[in-house]
């Protein structure tokens, strides 16, 4: 796989593929011809589920290779009429001949030699593999080794489902410990005795090589992610035998941050409060706060992650703690307007973060949406009415 986002992907990159002679192996791919004949179609369908679920890749379409050494030697002309049409031709295909459908991959065609193409897709490793083969009638599972895809026999197929199965389940798991143990103040610091939110990001890959492996081999002190509540920094820090722990130390300390070396992040943040002048002076939850709070360190996190090759997908989980009977601070005063936390332990829904490219905005959209919906509103009232 190219070393960088697909979107940074350039002439020179595919250049240095050549030049350096790499061969085709477990995460990558090359083809002279785009697929035009059924047979061409079902193998790219071969290709990307293979890589979607082994470790993710890159299929590169339009570099010729060595019949003999396999290496790749040269560009070759598509010659592609209408860019735009092909990539969206190619999808096609990955979208309707794979069951189910693969969650994360791109398809992006690459300028060379001034005005033909080369076309890059990239594939992640997938939270819902196994994905079966179905294009033309085809029915097969497919995975890769260092000498490219191969079909899984049935004990392999058997095993596959058992981990996507219990690898889901330990990520569930694991986040219903984690939130245990911070309700029990068994954390890296101690917390404030009071409601919190609990952010956690976890990549499968911390379970699916097992939950001790070392994504992250060593850390730098000032160049891990230190944004706290309401864009507050951690004044201390420390290594312990999980990684690296941020926090604001103090008598009372409410905000840490615990770096874990399988690349799982967990933030721990003293409710956000804000006192509505419409509920007699108690202090209510501020969904704006929270908003902050995402805003300010969610693409931090990410960044840091990336930096660290720590592979995707990664889970983003928001949990409310110790809130039950807290009503939320509504914009405007009605007397419809109102709701209250019913439960002790408000887990927000998981969401899987595809691609380090992507926009954060969606994903704090979707986590206030939660919000409001764990307080009894079906939407984000609207302070304009």
């Amino acid at each position: 796989m190219i070393e960088k986002p697909l979107d940074e992907v350039t002439e020179s990159d595919l250049q240095d593929l050549i030049d350096n002679a790499v061969l085709e192996g477990k995460t990558i791919e090359y083809k002279q011809e785009l697929p035009e004949t059924r047979g061409a179609r079902k193998t790219l369908a071969k290709e990307t589920s293979s890589f979607a679920n082994t470790q993710g890749g890159d299929l590169i379409y339009g570099i010729e290779e060595d019949n003999d050494s396999g290496e790749p030697v040269g560009f070759h002309d598509l010659e592609i009429s209408d860019v735009d049409e092909e990539v969206g031709r190619l999808d096609s295909i990955i979208r309707d001949g794979v069951n189910p459908r693969i969650p994360g991959y791109d398809v992006k065609a690459v300028e060379v030699n001034s005005d033909e193409h080369v076309i890059v897709i990239r594939v992640r490793e997938s939270f819902r593999s196994p994905h079966r083969v179905t294009l033309g009638g085809h029915d097969k599972f497919y995975a890769r080794s260092s000498n490219g895809k191969y079909p899984l026999d049935v004990e392999e197929l058997r095993r596959e489902f058992i981990l996507s199965e219990t690898n889901a389940e330990e990520i569930r798991e694991y986040r219903a410990d984690r939130l245990a143990d911070i309700r029990a103040n068994d954390t890296p610091v101690e917390i404030a005795d009071s409601p919190l939110v609990a952010i956690h990001l976890i990549p499968l890959r911390a379970f699916s090589a097992g939950r001790d492996s070392r994504v992250i081999e060593s850390f730098d002190v000032f160049d891990a992610p230190d944004s706290l509540q309401r864009q507050e920094r951690p004044h201390g820090n420390r290594y312990n035998l999980d990684g690296l722990v941020k926090y604001c130390p103090s008598d009372d300390p409410s905000a840490y941050i615990q770096i874990y070396r399988n690349g799982i992040i967990e933030t721990v943040n003293g409710f956000p409060f804000g006192a509505s002048s419409f509920n007699d002076g108690e202090d209510t939850f501020s969904a704006p706060v929270v908003r902050e709070m995402l805003e300010h360190t969610l693409v931090d996190y990410l960044e840091f992650l990336e930096r660290e090759d720590v592979p995707l997908p990664i889970f983003l989980f928001v949990s409310l703690i110790g809130a039950e009977g807290i009503e939320i601070e509504t914009p405007v005063h009605r007397p419809e307007m109102s709701g209250a936390l019913d439960r002790n332990m408000a887990l927000l829904p998981e969401m899987a973060i595809q691609d380090y490219s992507d926009s954060t905005n969606g994903m704090i959209d979707q986590v206030m949406e939660d919000i409001w919906n764990a307080f009894g509103f079906a939407e984000e009232p609207d302070s304009d009415r």
